[in-house]
């Protein structure tokens, strides 16, 4: 419909957001809260995969598109490009937070969603938008868990959350 009407609408196509807020009952923040007790969740295959974009990197994405898309009905890509395993994601997890207990994995059945390959391409938005993200996967966790030692409130609530889905 864009392109039939000239009406400059563009499509981002987001993939593994995460940061500040994100619901409790997900991998990250569920990660985070268990382990900063020094536990882990219910982990699915450690090859499972995502292209994890930090919050403040997808902010500033869907404002550049805003901004500087001139290409009427242009699907864009806001990834990374660097595809994560869970297996990565649990050690820097565990390497953060100074976790000592090992993943037991398959201890979560596996999703429809979940595959071995999740990475999607950021060529358009670095050509046509000038946007790169910025931050690595292990900065944002690191990032989440400031935010979330720097949020006692918002820390217990998650902490009760996240004990409610674990149970």
């Amino acid at each position: 419909m864009a392109r039939q009407t000239g009406l400059n609408t563009v499509t981002a196509r987001l993939y593994s957001i995460y940061g500040p807020y994100e619901d409790p009952s997900r991998l990250l923040p569920m990660l985070l809260i268990l382990g900063f007790r020094g536990a882990l969740p219910p982990l699915v295959s450690p090859t499972t995969a995502r292209d994890f974009v930090y919050v403040d990197d997808a902010v500033d994405a869907l404002l550049a598109l805003a901004r500087r898309s001139s290409r009427p009905g242009a699907v864009y890509n806001l990834c990374t490009g660097a595809q994560t395993t869970l297996a990565s994601v649990v050690e820097t997890a565990r390497r953060l937070l100074g976790v000592a207990v090992e993943p037991v994995w398959s201890g979560m059945e596996r999703r429809s969603w979940d595959t071995d390959i999740w990475v999607g391409s950021p060529e358009a938005m670095e050509k046509e938008i000038g946007w790169r993200s910025k931050i690595d996967f292990a900065t944002g966790l690191q990032r989440m868990i400031d935010w979330f030692q720097g949020h006692p409130k918002v820390l217990e609530y998650y902490t009760s959350r996240v004990q409610s889905l674990v149970r």
